[in-house]
């Protein structure tokens, strides 16, 4: 679970990220699926390799837009290498 947090990215967030990351390619997974607020795809845009499978505008009883997204790790970006990766 990650804390709500309007700016920036906090640590807590950045070592959740790197871990599932580091999950993903240690099993040798080239693709994963997710669901996120539609609001967040700005910021996982920018790891790389995130798309859009299908929107929603309820998920489970939760009434916000969601959408369940695509991420071919193949493709992360330099700034997911800099944000996540670097040190």
């Amino acid at each position: 679970m990650v804390k709500h947090q309007s700016s920036g990215l906090n640590q807590e967030f950045k070592v959740l990220t790197k871990g599932v990351y580091t999950i993903i390619i240690k099993n040798s997974i080239i693709k994963t699926v997710s669901v996120i607020k539609d609001e967040h795809l700005k910021l996982y845009k920018k790891f790389g390799g995130f798309e859009v499978e299908k929107k929603f505008d309820v998920y489970g009883t939760l009434n916000n837009d969601f959408i369940i997204t695509r991420w071919d790790v193949s493709q992360i970006s330099k700034f997911f290498r800099k944000a996540f990766l670097a040190g």
